[in-house]
Protein backbone atom coordinates (compact mmCIF):
# COMPACT_ATOMS: atom_id res chain seq x y z
CA UNK A 1 0.00 0.00 0.00
CA UNK A 2 1.35 3.71 -0.21
CA UNK A 3 2.62 5.28 2.23
CA UNK A 4 0.27 8.46 3.16
CA UNK A 5 1.58 11.35 2.73
CA UNK A 6 1.30 11.84 6.37
CA UNK A 7 2.96 9.42 7.83
CA UNK A 8 5.75 9.18 5.17
CA UNK A 9 6.55 12.93 5.68
CA UNK A 10 9.50 14.19 7.70
CA UNK A 11 8.79 15.85 11.53
CA UNK A 12 7.85 19.17 11.33
CA UNK A 13 10.60 21.91 11.38
CA UNK A 14 11.24 23.83 14.80
CA UNK A 15 14.38 25.87 16.19
CA UNK A 16 15.20 26.50 19.78
CA UNK A 17 16.18 29.55 21.57
CA UNK A 18 19.55 30.15 21.21
CA UNK A 19 21.37 31.23 24.81
CA UNK A 20 22.41 34.77 24.84
CA UNK A 21 26.47 35.01 25.80
CA UNK A 22 28.15 35.44 28.66
CA UNK A 23 27.31 34.19 32.32
CA UNK A 24 23.58 33.91 33.87
CA UNK A 25 23.81 37.34 35.90
CA UNK A 26 19.73 36.80 37.26
CA UNK A 27 16.36 35.21 36.90
CA UNK A 28 13.25 37.81 37.04
CA UNK A 29 9.41 36.93 36.93
CA UNK A 30 7.40 39.31 35.47
CA UNK A 31 3.85 38.86 36.25
CA UNK A 32 0.10 41.49 35.56
CA UNK A 33 -3.38 41.36 35.67
CA UNK A 34 -3.99 39.56 39.02
CA UNK A 35 -7.23 41.26 39.84
CA UNK A 36 -7.72 40.26 43.46
CA UNK A 37 -11.82 41.01 43.97
CA UNK A 38 -12.47 40.74 40.63
CA UNK A 39 -16.12 39.24 40.53
CA UNK A 40 -16.98 38.27 37.16
CA UNK A 41 -14.06 37.79 34.17
CA UNK A 42 -13.52 38.40 30.51
CA UNK A 43 -14.95 41.72 30.41
CA UNK A 44 -13.50 44.25 27.68
CA UNK A 45 -16.37 47.09 29.34
CA UNK A 46 -17.08 47.03 32.86
CA UNK A 47 -20.51 48.65 33.40
CA UNK A 48 -22.61 47.71 36.47
CA UNK A 49 -25.71 48.55 34.72
CA UNK A 50 -25.40 46.34 32.59
CA UNK A 51 -26.78 42.74 33.54
CA UNK A 52 -23.93 40.95 33.40
CA UNK A 53 -21.88 43.60 34.96
CA UNK A 54 -19.89 44.74 31.32
CA UNK A 55 -19.67 43.19 27.74
CA UNK A 56 -19.30 40.64 26.39
CA UNK A 57 -21.06 37.96 28.81
CA UNK A 58 -17.79 36.66 31.30
CA UNK A 59 -17.74 34.06 33.62
CA UNK A 60 -18.53 34.93 37.31
CA UNK A 61 -16.13 33.83 40.24
CA UNK A 62 -17.10 30.88 42.25
CA UNK A 63 -16.69 33.25 46.10
CA UNK A 64 -15.64 29.90 47.79
CA UNK A 65 -12.81 29.16 45.46
CA UNK A 66 -12.23 32.41 43.59
CA UNK A 67 -9.89 32.08 40.30
CA UNK A 68 -7.67 35.08 41.20
CA UNK A 69 -7.01 33.43 44.20
CA UNK A 70 -5.53 30.21 42.90
CA UNK A 71 -3.92 31.80 39.63
CA UNK A 72 -1.87 34.31 41.36
CA UNK A 73 -1.08 32.12 44.44
CA UNK A 74 0.10 29.21 41.92
CA UNK A 75 2.08 31.61 39.41
CA UNK A 76 3.85 32.72 42.95
CA UNK A 77 4.95 29.62 43.96
CA UNK A 78 5.84 28.76 40.24
CA UNK A 79 7.97 31.78 39.70
CA UNK A 80 10.09 30.79 43.15
CA UNK A 81 10.52 27.14 42.22
CA UNK A 82 11.87 28.08 38.57
CA UNK A 83 14.57 30.01 40.50
CA UNK A 84 13.67 33.56 40.32
CA UNK A 85 14.52 35.95 42.93
CA UNK A 86 12.89 39.45 41.82
CA UNK A 87 9.30 39.21 41.04
CA UNK A 88 8.19 42.46 39.11
CA UNK A 89 3.97 42.82 38.98
CA UNK A 90 3.00 45.29 36.53
CA UNK A 91 -0.21 46.30 37.23
CA UNK A 92 -3.45 45.87 37.72
CA UNK A 93 -2.79 43.78 41.28
CA UNK A 94 -7.00 44.42 42.36
CA UNK A 95 -10.25 44.89 40.59
CA UNK A 96 -11.62 47.92 42.06
CA UNK A 97 -8.39 49.09 44.69
CA UNK A 98 -10.41 47.21 47.52
CA UNK A 99 -8.83 47.25 50.87
CA UNK A 100 -9.18 43.65 51.61
CA UNK A 101 -8.49 43.02 47.83
CA UNK A 102 -5.16 44.73 47.82
CA UNK A 103 -4.27 43.22 51.22
CA UNK A 104 -4.55 39.48 49.95
CA UNK A 105 -2.73 40.03 47.13
CA UNK A 106 0.23 41.68 49.15
CA UNK A 107 0.06 38.76 51.69
CA UNK A 108 0.07 36.31 48.28
CA UNK A 109 3.26 37.77 46.68
CA UNK A 110 5.03 38.17 50.37
CA UNK A 111 5.35 33.96 49.84
CA UNK A 112 7.66 35.22 47.08
CA UNK A 113 9.65 37.52 49.16
CA UNK A 114 10.53 40.85 50.37
CA UNK A 115 8.70 44.24 49.00
CA UNK A 116 11.19 46.69 47.87
CA UNK A 117 14.14 46.94 50.67
CA UNK A 118 17.09 47.28 48.16
CA UNK A 119 18.18 48.96 44.75
CA UNK A 120 20.45 45.92 44.04
CA UNK A 121 19.08 42.05 43.55
CA UNK A 122 22.45 39.16 43.45
CA UNK A 123 22.73 36.47 42.16
CA UNK A 124 21.59 34.08 45.27
CA UNK A 125 20.41 37.33 46.85
CA UNK A 126 16.99 36.52 49.10
CA UNK A 127 14.22 37.27 46.87
CA UNK A 128 12.03 40.55 46.47
CA UNK A 129 9.81 42.02 44.71
CA UNK A 130 8.28 45.13 43.55
CA UNK A 131 4.81 46.35 42.24
CA UNK A 132 3.50 49.31 39.55
CA UNK A 133 0.07 50.60 39.85
CA UNK A 134 -2.32 49.66 37.04
CA UNK A 135 -5.73 51.51 36.22
CA UNK A 136 -7.63 48.75 38.33
CA UNK A 137 -5.20 50.21 41.87
CA UNK A 138 -5.59 53.56 41.56
CA UNK A 139 -9.15 54.63 40.22
CA UNK A 140 -12.46 53.12 39.99
CA UNK A 141 -15.78 54.97 38.15
CA UNK A 142 -17.38 57.15 40.86
CA UNK A 143 -21.57 57.93 40.23
CA UNK A 144 -20.69 61.07 37.93
CA UNK A 145 -18.20 59.88 35.70
CA UNK A 146 -15.16 61.20 37.62
CA UNK A 147 -12.61 59.25 38.47
CA UNK A 148 -10.72 58.64 42.72
CA UNK A 149 -7.67 57.44 44.04
CA UNK A 150 -8.18 54.62 45.79
CA UNK A 151 -4.33 52.69 46.24
CA UNK A 152 -3.83 52.89 49.79
CA UNK A 153 -0.05 52.78 51.36
CA UNK A 154 0.87 49.22 51.52
CA UNK A 155 2.92 48.80 48.81
CA UNK A 156 4.69 51.77 49.37
CA UNK A 157 7.54 50.38 50.56
CA UNK A 158 8.59 49.59 47.21
CA UNK A 159 8.56 53.31 45.62
CA UNK A 160 11.00 55.96 46.37
CA UNK A 161 9.88 58.03 48.94
CA UNK A 162 6.88 60.05 48.22
CA UNK A 163 6.64 58.37 44.45
CA UNK A 164 4.61 55.69 43.04
CA UNK A 165 7.94 54.87 40.88
CA UNK A 166 10.86 52.63 41.58
CA UNK A 167 14.55 51.45 40.36
CA UNK A 168 16.33 47.99 41.26
CA UNK A 169 19.14 46.44 39.32
CA UNK A 170 19.94 42.78 39.25
CA UNK A 171 23.65 41.68 38.86
CA UNK A 172 26.86 42.22 40.04
CA UNK A 173 29.65 44.83 39.45
CA UNK A 174 30.85 43.42 36.12
CA UNK A 175 27.19 43.20 34.62
CA UNK A 176 24.04 44.30 35.69
CA UNK A 177 20.01 45.07 34.36
CA UNK A 178 18.21 47.94 35.71
CA UNK A 179 14.20 47.87 36.00
CA UNK A 180 12.73 51.23 35.94
CA UNK A 181 9.06 50.66 37.06
CA UNK A 182 6.52 53.96 36.39
CA UNK A 183 2.95 55.21 36.81
CA UNK A 184 0.75 54.97 33.84
CA UNK A 185 -1.83 56.59 35.83
CA UNK A 186 -2.39 60.04 37.71
CA UNK A 187 -5.22 61.63 39.99
CA UNK A 188 -7.86 62.28 37.72
CA UNK A 189 -7.01 59.18 34.53
CA UNK A 190 -5.03 56.15 33.25
CA UNK A 191 -2.64 55.99 30.30
CA UNK A 192 -0.63 59.00 30.37
CA UNK A 193 2.48 59.47 31.82
CA UNK A 194 3.47 62.61 34.15
CA UNK A 195 6.46 64.79 33.17
CA UNK A 196 7.56 63.53 36.57
CA UNK A 197 7.94 60.26 35.23
CA UNK A 198 9.68 60.74 32.09
CA UNK A 199 12.30 62.69 34.12
CA UNK A 200 12.56 59.72 36.44
CA UNK A 201 13.46 57.42 34.06
CA UNK A 202 16.06 59.92 32.12
CA UNK A 203 17.65 59.84 35.50
CA UNK A 204 18.09 56.11 35.39
CA UNK A 205 18.93 55.73 32.20
CA UNK A 206 21.95 58.23 32.65
CA UNK A 207 23.66 55.57 35.38
CA UNK A 208 24.23 53.80 32.15
CA UNK A 209 23.01 49.98 33.22
CA UNK A 210 21.35 48.04 30.36
CA UNK A 211 17.65 48.89 31.30
CA UNK A 212 14.30 48.00 30.80
CA UNK A 213 10.90 50.09 31.75
CA UNK A 214 7.61 48.69 32.71
CA UNK A 215 4.63 49.99 33.16
CA UNK A 216 0.94 48.98 33.07
CA UNK A 217 -0.05 50.41 30.14
CA UNK A 218 1.23 49.66 26.64
CA UNK A 219 3.30 52.22 24.61
CA UNK A 220 3.92 50.34 21.76
CA UNK A 221 1.91 51.98 18.28
CA UNK A 222 0.54 48.42 18.14
CA UNK A 223 -1.40 48.86 21.46
CA UNK A 224 -2.31 52.34 20.12
CA UNK A 225 -3.65 51.01 16.86
CA UNK A 226 -5.44 47.54 18.44
CA UNK A 227 -7.52 49.49 20.88
CA UNK A 228 -10.97 50.87 19.84
CA UNK A 229 -13.12 52.88 22.21
CA UNK A 230 -14.79 52.34 25.17
CA UNK A 231 -11.61 49.93 25.37
CA UNK A 232 -8.45 51.40 25.02
CA UNK A 233 -5.69 48.90 24.86
CA UNK A 234 -2.57 51.28 25.44
CA UNK A 235 -1.41 54.78 26.82
CA UNK A 236 -2.30 58.32 25.59
CA UNK A 237 -1.02 58.04 21.75
CA UNK A 238 1.37 61.36 22.55
CA UNK A 239 1.81 60.29 25.45
CA UNK A 240 3.32 56.90 24.17
CA UNK A 241 5.00 59.26 21.29
CA UNK A 242 6.78 61.26 23.66
CA UNK A 243 8.22 58.03 25.66
CA UNK A 244 9.24 56.52 22.70
CA UNK A 245 11.17 59.60 21.45
CA UNK A 246 13.34 59.90 24.81
CA UNK A 247 14.30 56.57 24.83
CA UNK A 248 15.30 56.43 21.55
CA UNK A 249 17.89 58.55 23.02
CA UNK A 250 19.76 56.20 25.41
CA UNK A 251 21.18 53.11 23.36
CA UNK A 252 21.07 51.44 26.70
CA UNK A 253 17.29 50.60 26.68
CA UNK A 254 16.95 46.79 26.74
CA UNK A 255 13.00 46.67 25.94
CA UNK A 256 10.17 48.04 27.37
CA UNK A 257 7.64 45.81 29.09
CA UNK A 258 3.78 46.37 29.64
CA UNK A 259 0.65 44.70 31.03
CA UNK A 260 -3.11 45.70 30.46
CA UNK A 261 -4.09 44.06 27.18
CA UNK A 262 -4.14 40.70 29.31
CA UNK A 263 -2.33 39.14 25.47
CA UNK A 264 1.33 38.29 25.27
CA UNK A 265 1.95 40.30 22.46
CA UNK A 266 5.57 41.53 20.65
CA UNK A 267 6.36 44.82 18.46
CA UNK A 268 8.77 46.88 17.62
CA UNK A 269 8.19 50.40 16.88
CA UNK A 270 10.34 52.93 14.17
CA UNK A 271 11.37 55.01 16.62
CA UNK A 272 13.53 52.51 18.23
CA UNK A 273 14.42 50.34 15.80
CA UNK A 274 14.59 46.64 16.92
CA UNK A 275 13.96 47.39 20.83
CA UNK A 276 11.33 44.78 21.98
CA UNK A 277 8.42 45.76 23.50
CA UNK A 278 6.04 43.40 25.25
CA UNK A 279 2.89 42.59 26.78
CA UNK A 280 2.22 40.01 29.11
CA UNK A 281 -0.60 37.64 29.23
CA UNK A 282 -2.60 37.78 32.58
CA UNK A 283 -2.11 35.90 35.75
CA UNK A 284 -5.56 35.39 36.46
CA UNK A 285 -7.19 34.04 33.17
CA UNK A 286 -6.65 32.75 29.92
CA UNK A 287 -3.64 32.16 29.22
CA UNK A 288 -2.70 31.86 32.88
CA UNK A 289 0.61 32.16 33.94
CA UNK A 290 3.70 34.36 34.03
CA UNK A 291 7.08 35.02 32.55
CA UNK A 292 10.68 34.32 33.19
CA UNK A 293 13.71 36.06 32.15
CA UNK A 294 17.13 34.97 32.29
CA UNK A 295 19.34 37.79 32.28
CA UNK A 296 22.96 36.77 30.72
CA UNK A 297 25.99 39.03 30.19
CA UNK A 298 25.40 39.62 26.61
CA UNK A 299 21.37 39.35 26.63
CA UNK A 300 18.57 38.21 28.01
CA UNK A 301 15.74 35.07 27.17
CA UNK A 302 12.07 35.13 28.07
CA UNK A 303 10.02 32.40 28.05
CA UNK A 304 6.08 32.41 29.03
CA UNK A 305 4.70 30.15 31.45
CA UNK A 306 1.03 28.98 32.36
CA UNK A 307 0.91 28.32 36.12
CA UNK A 308 1.15 24.68 36.08
CA UNK A 309 -1.37 24.18 39.12
CA UNK A 310 -4.18 21.74 37.94
CA UNK A 311 -6.62 24.08 39.71
CA UNK A 312 -4.90 26.75 37.88
CA UNK A 313 -4.87 24.39 33.98
CA UNK A 314 -8.67 23.88 34.21
CA UNK A 315 -9.54 27.34 35.02
CA UNK A 316 -6.77 28.60 32.53
CA UNK A 317 -8.91 26.26 30.06
CA UNK A 318 -12.53 26.87 31.12
CA UNK A 319 -11.48 31.11 30.58
CA UNK A 320 -10.29 30.54 26.65
CA UNK A 321 -14.01 30.78 26.24
CA UNK A 322 -14.00 34.42 27.07
CA UNK A 323 -14.87 37.08 24.30
CA UNK A 324 -17.35 34.82 22.76
CA UNK A 325 -14.82 31.69 22.25
CA UNK A 326 -12.17 34.03 20.61
CA UNK A 327 -10.01 34.70 23.86
CA UNK A 328 -7.41 32.46 22.00
CA UNK A 329 -6.30 34.41 19.54
CA UNK A 330 -6.27 37.78 21.06
CA UNK A 331 -4.79 37.01 23.93
CA UNK A 332 -1.85 33.84 23.63
CA UNK A 333 -0.02 35.42 21.18
CA UNK A 334 2.63 33.26 18.68
CA UNK A 335 5.26 31.29 20.06
CA UNK A 336 7.55 33.72 18.99
CA UNK A 337 6.14 35.99 21.48
CA UNK A 338 5.99 34.04 24.15
CA UNK A 339 9.44 32.92 24.06
CA UNK A 340 11.92 34.91 22.54
CA UNK A 341 15.42 36.90 22.83
CA UNK A 342 17.73 39.68 22.60
CA UNK A 343 21.03 40.68 22.41
CA UNK A 344 22.19 43.41 24.68
CA UNK A 345 25.44 44.10 26.25
CA UNK A 346 24.84 43.98 29.92
CA UNK A 347 28.29 44.63 31.17
CA UNK A 348 29.33 47.21 33.58
CA UNK A 349 32.22 48.58 31.16
CA UNK A 350 34.28 52.35 31.76
CA UNK A 351 32.62 54.73 29.67
CA UNK A 352 29.55 57.43 29.50
CA UNK A 353 26.26 57.16 28.27
CA UNK A 354 26.19 59.02 25.09
CA UNK A 355 23.02 60.71 24.80
CA UNK A 356 21.75 60.95 21.18
CA UNK A 357 20.48 64.35 20.82
CA UNK A 358 16.82 64.63 18.81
Amino acid sequence: MPTSPLLGSAPPRFTTQVRPGGREIGRVAWLNDLHFGEQVAGLAYSDPNLPVGGLPPGFPVDPEHPYWRFMGQGAVADARERGCNLLLANGDLSNESEAWALGECKSTLDAFGTLGGTTLVRPGDDPRYFVTRGNHDRTRPTVDGALVDRFDDRFHAGFEPGTQHFSVAVGGSEARYRFVGLDSNDGTTTGVLRASELDYLETELAKGDATIPLFHHPASLTASLTGLPPVADGRDVQHAVEFRRLIARYPNVAGVYAGHTHRNNLSRNVETGTLPYFEGGAVKEYPGGYTVVRLFERGYLVNFYKTRSPEARAWSEGSRGEYFGLAPMHQLGGLHERNWSYDVDARRVARDVIRIEP
